[in-house]
């Protein structure tokens, strides 16, 4: 039976406590001096807590039924009435939630990612984030969060943040420590990354001319061979920097997983034109690399193919990735191949891609028959250059082929040799 106040104020004190319920755990307890104190039990997170709310008559029987009130309403949002105000749980802060999301998803990630996401979180986020709690967390503070990292420059850095701070708060929602992901609509404040120029590449009637510079090329014979291996190949720079003799198998070259963009083996078959190339390049020395530096035993350095072309004055207009889209657009419009095809011999793989399920031989075939022909084609655009000079110069011409920076014209192109 509910207690009342005339009751409370009547009761008298005994040789044991006297319990006087109220019901829903609050309870009045007489204790033998005489002393009146309200107690107040209830269960949260399937533990039964016990707390004393203070002494009648400084705590009246409304004001001990109005906690009792609150603490139930803060059970049924899921709050620890034994907190103070403003205080959070551990297990409640951002810190330790996006803690635990980011050991479930590690396994699935390369050690390196891993670390960049890791690090972004304790470095920029934690520091702004960890200690609130991850249900309280606001749009503006997140985006308070990421102007500091714009501030800086780091525009790419921030947007990838926002991505990670949106799956954090999607695991929370899940797990019932958060009703709504305010990083969601953050994007459309965020300040917008500068519209990316793409590498400069050849159209399909640049490459005649591109092809005589290569071939008047001067310098090491095997920076000169691994612009035209890049050319015939269509792989990205340190696929080809850091390929190894042993990789070559005939018509076939099978580069490792762990070199590859995507993690995943890789197979660039080999046409008539690329082989000769291979040949060579593993003719010229004993290092294990296809294309050595000549010091210290190592790979060519990132930037001596770029060298070249620039002094071949492509600077601006061609970069060495540039080769690889001038072979995807020629490729692409020619009409007789799959974009499927080019897309994996590309090595982009789609992103909804299961990685058990990939295949590095799909399309083979295809792609065989595909670098045959693009292999075809460099060698046809050459030789049409050579009949081109030679009849515009005379049949020695390629014995007195001009110094560079002079001009030679070609039908309707000018062409810079």
């Amino acid at each position: 039976m509910a207690l009342s106040d005339i009751a409370i104020r009547s009761a008298k004190a005994q040789d044991k406590p006297l319990m006087m319920n109220d019901g829903s755990g609050l309870r009045l307890i007489v204790r033998p001096s005489g002393k009146k104190t309200w107690q107040l039990r209830y269960r949260f997170a399937d533990q039964p807590v016990t707390t004393n709310l203070g002494d009648y008559p400084r705590i009246t029987l409304a004001m001990a039924r109005a906690i009792r009130a609150d603490v139930k309403d803060k059970i049924a949002q899921g709050i620890d009435p034994s907190l103070k105000e403003g205080e959070v749980t551990k297990d409640e802060q951002f810190e330790t939630v996006a803690a635990r999301w980011l050991s479930g998803q590690v396994p699935n990630w390369k050690p390196a990612h891993a670390l960049r996401v890791s690090n972004r979180l304790y470095d920029d986020v934690f520091p702004e984030l960890g200690h609130l709690r991850t249900r309280d967390i606001t749009s503006k503070q997140v985006l308070t969060m990421l102007r500091k990292i714009e501030d800086r420059g780091a525009l790419d850095v921030a947007r990838r943040v926002r991505q990670t701070l949106s799956a954090i708060f999607r695991f929370a929602i899940i797990e019932e420590l958060a009703t709504v992901d305010p990083a969601a609509p953050v994007i459309d404040a965020m300040m917008r990354k500068p519209r990316q120029k793409h590498n400069p590449y050849l159209r399909d009637t640049e490459v005649t001319a591109f092809l005589h510079r290569l071939n008047a090329y001067s310098g090491d014979r095997v920076t000169q061979l691994g612009i035209r291996f890049h050319l015939l190949t269509m792989v990205r720079s340190q696929e080809a920097r850091f390929a190894k003799k042993v990789e070559f198998e005939g018509k076939m070259w099978r580069i490792p997983a762990h070199r590859m963009k995507e993690g995943l083996e890789h197979l660039v078959p080999l046409s008539p034109q690329a082989q000769v190339v291979v040949e060579e390049l593993c003719s010229l020395n004993d290092s294990e690399w296809l294309l050595p530096s000549p010091y210290l035993g190592k790979p060519i350095s990132e930037n001596t193919l770029i060298g070249a072309i620039y002094r071949m004055d492509y600077k601006g207009r061609l970069t060495v990735h540039g080769l690889r889209r001038t072979a995807s657009t020629i490729l692409n419009e020619s009409g007789l191949f799959h974009f499927d095809a080019i897309e994996r011999q590309l090595a982009h793989v789609p992103k909804d891609t299961v990685r058990a399920a990939y295949n590095a031989a799909q399309y083979l075939p295809k792609r065989i028959e595909m670098m045959n022909w693009w292999g075809d084609w460099i060698e046809t655009a050459e030789n049409r250059a050579k009949t081109d000079l030679t009849d515009l110069l005379g049949p020695n011409s390629q014995d007195d082929f001009p110094l560079l920076g002079e001009d030679v014209l070609l039908g309707d192109d000018v062409l810079l040799v």
